[in-house]
């Protein structure tokens, strides 16, 4: 074995709360690790969020919210996310209560501090962890994994032998081309509001050697961010964040509404429908009231929102009448008579009680845009982690892509069900948002998908390093 060859029990790829967590569990299983991460910090995605851990109070809730979700993973991630908080606070990890309104409830943390104590733990304990050493490739002998080829910082082959691989590399969202296959067309007008180094190693890797994958790769998670040509770096994607969209009255360049802007409580389904309803550009309008939290139950603060796209350097008007505002958008762009009138028929549905006949409907936020000044702000959209991925089972076995279960919404019975039984690739798993379709169209908490997903794959990998059988 070479000085560039590594022997170990499991390797873990990618270092952001799956992949510490992963690490860390597999680690306390008495296995030696490695974690390997493509960036030049640990912490992934999780580092640049504001640190909330939620889900939603009951599995009910859960699935009245995220219906199209796989049900099995959302139970596990619902029964699990309290011995996740216990684990965390056992290292050490600071959880306090959070300091946003979220549909649900759960826990928050300082994500560097969160990064620094786990990375600080595993390492601690003997653990590998290389930094700027991404995965090229997964080793498949057609029966179990053998291993992963990556490349050191020098750029310098990495040969890493071992019995079990925990995928945890964050989606795919900050790969153009995927990002062009599954979602849009139109990435120019896509921010990436997440961290550049999620771009599908995981997913093409797994792929690339028969893995099975999910449903739902259209689908994402993100916020809006002020267009250009508002300045930000990427530490501050939280701070610059327009997260009110969904008390707002939100218009295309035509001055038209095009979405129900409440379908959801978060973001998400917002988001997605500006992606795909418009070039990329939409208008957030709100009045005074709106931007006063106390008024309307916001979730966030829409005037500190404001003030900050504003400081970015983004398009702001702050107008005394829906007329001004008018021709503020209209040098902007957009239609701003059409936006007027958009404006006025929707106060007139609200005022009448009739928000569910607006077309598109409103069907929650009912509030008038009346009260003086009017706000608006020019929105791209930012993706900051895709849903659709490597399908699992319950121990985060990645599937194999063995046969078809597609029915197309058809009522079909085989008449043998082990002609489309999918069977796992034995020795790979997959944690965080590698794991596809926990979420779908709405989300329930990226951070506790990776807190509980990593500690069954971490748990399940180093299990089947030591030669156990996994039980599910």
């Amino acid at each position: 074995m070479s000085d560039r060859d590594v022997r170990t029990d499991v390797t873990v790829v990618g270092g952001g709360m799956a992949g510490l967590t992963a690490a860390l569990t597999a680690q306390e299983r008495g296995v030696d690790v490695t974690l390997l991460e493509k960036g030049s910090r640990f912490g992934g995605s999780m580092y640049l969020s504001t640190g909330a851990i939620w889900t939603y109070d009951s599995y009910a809730e859960f699935r009245d919210h995220v219906p199209n979700g796989d049900p099995a993973l959302q139970r596990l991630i619902f029964e699990s996310i309290d011995d996740g908080y216990e684990w965390l606070e056992g290292l050490g990890v600071e959880l306090t209560e959070p300091d946003l309104d979220l549909p649900g409830s759960g826990r928050q943390v300082d994500p560097p501090r969160l990064t620094e104590r786990l990375t600080e733990h595993f390492e601690r304990e003997g653990g590998r962890a290389l930094l700027e050493t991404p995965m090229s490739e997964i080793r498949f002998d057609g029966v179990r994994i053998t291993g992963v080829l990556a490349h050191t910082p020098e750029d310098e082959a990495l040969d890493i032998d071992c019995e079990s691989v925990v995928l945890a590399t964050g989606g795919f969202q900050g790969n153009e081309e995927l990002v062009e296959r599954y979602i849009t067309p139109n990435t120019e007008n896509l921010c990436l509001r997440a961290n550049p180094w999620s771009t599908g190693d995981g997913f093409e890797a797994a792929t690339a050697i028969g893995a099975k994958t999910t449903k739902g790769l259209s689908k994402f998670y993100g916020h809006s961010l002020p267009a250009p040509p508002a300045e930000f770096s990427r530490d501050e994607l939280s701070d610059v964040s327009q997260y009110y969209g969904t008390v707002a009255v939100v218009l295309n360049r035509d001055g038209l509404r095009f979405t129900d802007e409440a379908e959801s409580e978060l973001e998400a389904v917002l988001i997605q429908d500006i992606v795909a309803e418009t070039d990329g550009r939409a208008y957030y309008v709100v009045d005074s009231d709106l931007c006063d939290p106390d008024a309307v139950g916001l979730s966030a603060d829409a005037m500190a929102d404001i003030r900050n796209a504003e400081a970015a350097g983004g398009k702001v008007a702050e107008c005394q009448s829906l007329e001004a505002l008018g021709t503020a958008l209209g040098e902007w762009g957009v239609n701003g008579e059409t936006a007027v009138e958009t404006i006025r028929e929707y106060n007139a549905a609200i005022r009448d009680e009739r928000a569910e006949q607006l077309v598109p409907p409103r069907t929650d936020h009912k509030c008038q845009l009346d009260t003086p000044p009017f706000y608006a702000v020019e929105i791209q959209p930012g993706i900051t982690y895709t849903m659709g991925g490597i399908d699992v089972d319950t121990d985060m076995r990645v599937q194999r892509r063995s046969a078809s279960t597609a029915t197309y919404g058809q009522e079909y019975q085989p008449t043998e069900s082990r002609d489309i039984e999918t069977r796992p690739i034995p020795g790979l798993y997959a944690a965080g948002i590698d794991v596809g379709n926990v979420h779908h169209r709405t989300s329930a908490g990226g951070l506790s998908h990776g807190l509980v997903t990593g500690r069954v794959a971490g748990d399940r990998a180093a299990t089947f390093a030591q030669g156990q059988p996994v039980v599910q």
